[in-house]
């Protein structure tokens, strides 16, 4: 949900490449007629979760009943080609500060009434609520009539991608979250954004930002009675199973939607749940991580199920909370990096849907050859298994190993627990080869399974997971070194100025804490969060490469993750029932697998029919 697809299990975005193996789309001999056979695939539902697409575990699908104004051509050298959504089309000025919208003329919400300005303006109020507004500098919206908006950037902002993400919201209908809001909701947002330092409106400003946050909360608690869709889909019913979606009479581009009802089997974020729905040939398209190469074979060798192979921008990491000592110690970090194998890793945990990852930089080998030149590339530490060098580093950091196992500067024995998540095999299987590595080496190491990835990311969010699993990922170079430098790391927007918060801030998300400023040979004191949100303004592309190029050396040194290894997705769909998938076209298979399950955005680009 939320516009992003799951790798493992995982919320991830940003697919770069795809290679189509099978028959998808061609006529199968004596296949049965569809006529009103339902469309199934997967989806996941939290027991009790709303309706409500502000609410982490809300009942509602990006693609299929809440709808972006654009989905985005991923793939495009141009950051700002879309696909029209919600917008049939928009004007953005020379200086990239504005951009007018103008909404598809016969966009309906499933309750009959028309998709207005008003829609937009108020997702845009809860926006500033939630964050979401701030975080692309958006200063004002204005209605120009029933079907247009302008946007403007924030006064004094710089944000070269400030369009791209007016095009990216997903827009929620005004008639469901009016009640939510107050109706002084837009001055208490012009308060919110002062940035001088007159101490009384300063103490205003903070009130208001906290006032925002109290609203957020109440709005992602909220439970409205039932599902007013401007997608091809609308919410007919859903138990712990799956849900039942059916065709949105008064979407936009309803002559596109040849399928009557989508049914989503809940997988409980399970990767074995998945393989047992494609193993029976029950769901017609789906994605999972973690499958060997003979399952992948078995799946395949279903009647009528065809893979085709995604390569993204996605990768495996571990992470450490490095307000947790001995973490906080980067040698003990470069010593974990050279016990850990990490191409024996890969091959236990991700053999089929994964690539070895040869340097720790926060992100995929490929991002990682973009910005770096060749000879940086031969100055980075690939951290090869080195228990040698991993002792050095530890008897150097004050650690002492006596009968086979490590104790800390401290006197106390050196141990880990490692988080995972229950149900993401590739990550457990993997902590198996990484505890039974650490255990060798002398640092008993313990495997806690979080029972679900919502919880995980809370704890990990609260800071009570010292030492885990991570998916680092990014289309952009802000999204690339913001995925650690930004909020993991204490950093956010708040009023269109950067503020810090520690660990200790509660609730703010810090679970991170790299250090502030660090000294990295060649480029000075470099303080990582501030210089990761300067690519959110700057658009000089040899200023953006020095800038990545100073932020992934700066990690290959000081080691806030270890890249297990690159992600390549396996995905299957199923021809018995339905045909004309888009296999075969690059841009919209890149583009719609931001959406998962991808299939009303298929549709909407005039993909998959019955048969």
């Amino acid at each position: 949900m939320r516009g992003l697809r799951f790798v493992s299990g995982v919320l991830v975005a940003a697919v770069i490449a795809i290679t189509y193996v099978g028959t998808a789309g061609r006529a199968v001999a004596g296949s049965v007629s569809a006529n009103n056979q339902p469309y199934v695939t997967i989806g996941n539902m939290a027991q009790g979760a709303p309706i409500n697409w502000y609410n982490d575990q809300g009942l509602q699908w990006a693609g299929l009943d809440v709808m972006p104004l654009g989905f985005v051509k991923i793939g495009s050298p141009n950051p700002l080609a879309f696909f029209p959504g919600l917008a049939k089309s928009w004007t953005i000025s020379k200086n990239g500060r504005q951009i007018t919208v103008h909404i598809q003329p016969n966009a309906h919400w499933s309750n009959g009434q028309p998709v207005t300005a008003k829609d937009l303006i108020e997702t845009a109020a809860i926006g500033f609520a939630s964050g979401a507004s701030q975080g692309f500098y958006l200063g004002s919206i204005k209605a120009l009539n029933s079907k247009t908006v302008v946007y403007k950037m924030l006064s004094g902002s710089k944000y070269n991608l400030f369009s791209r993400l007016v095009l990216e919201q997903d827009i929620t209908p005004a008639s469901v979250y009016n009640s939510q809001l107050p109706s002084d909701i837009w001055t208490t947002i012009a308060t919110s954004q002062y940035t001088g330092t007159d101490p009384t409106l300063s103490a205003k400003q903070a009130a208001a930002v906290k006032s925002l946050q109290d609203l957020y909360k109440k709005i992602q608690a909220y439970a409205p009675s039932k599902d007013v869709s401007s997608g091809p889909y609308v919410l007919k019913s859903y138990n712990p199973g799956e849900a039942i979606l059916v065709k949105n009479k008064g979407f936009y581009a309803a002559n596109k939607i040849h399928i009557a009802e989508v049914i989503l089997r809940n997988y409980n974020n399970s990767n074995q749940q998945i393989w047992n729905y494609l193993l029976g040939g029950q769901v017609y398209q789906a994605t999972s991580g973690g499958m060997s190469s003979s399952l992948v074979h078995r799946i395949a060798s279903v009647p009528h199920n065809h893979l085709y192979k995604v390569s993204s921008t996605a990768s495996a990491q571990l992470v450490w909370n490095e307000s947790i000592y001995p973490f906080n110690m980067v040698k003990v970090r470069q010593a974990i990096a050279y016990i850990i194998n990490r191409k024996a890793v890969q091959r236990v945990g991700e053999p089929v849907g994964g690539t070895y990852n040869h340097w720790p930089t926060t992100t995929v080998d490929s991002n990682t050859k973009t910005y770096l030149t060749k000879a940086q590339l031969k100055h980075l530490n690939p951290y090869l298994p080195s228990p040698k060098a991993a002792t050095a580093l530890l008897r150097s950091a004050g650690f002492k190993k006596s009968g086979g196992a490590w104790t800390m500067p401290n006197g106390k024995p050196f141990t880990v627990t490692l988080t995972t998540v229950n149900g993401f095999n590739d990550w457990v299987e993997a902590s198996s080869e990484i505890k039974s590595e650490m255990d060798s080496f002398g640092i008993p190491t313990t495997v806690d399974l979080s029972p679900t990835f919502a919880q995980y990311l809370k704890d990990l969010g609260n800071g009570k997971i010292a030492f885990g699993f991570w998916i680092g990922t990014g289309l952009t170079p802000a999204g690339i070194a913001l995925r650690l430098f930004g909020g993991a790391d204490g950093y956010q927007l708040e009023g269109g100025k950067l503020v810090y918060y520690s660990p200790s801030a509660q609730g703010k998300g810090n679970w991170l804490d790299f250090p502030k400023t660090v000294s990295v040979k060649g480029y000075g004191s470099v303080s990582v969060g501030p210089l990761a949100n300067k690519l959110n303004v700057i658009t000089n592309r040899a200023q953006v490469r020095r800038i990545m190029q100073t932020l992934l050396i700066t990690a290959n040194q000081y080691v806030p993750e270890i890249t297990l290894w690159n992600y390549v997705t396996d995905g299957f769909v199923n021809d018995k029932y339905f045909t004309d998938y888009p296999t075969r076209n690059a841009t919209v298979m890149q583009s719609c697998n931001g959406y998962y399950p991808p299939i009303g955005c298929w549709e909407i680009m005039g993909y998959v029919r019955p048969r």
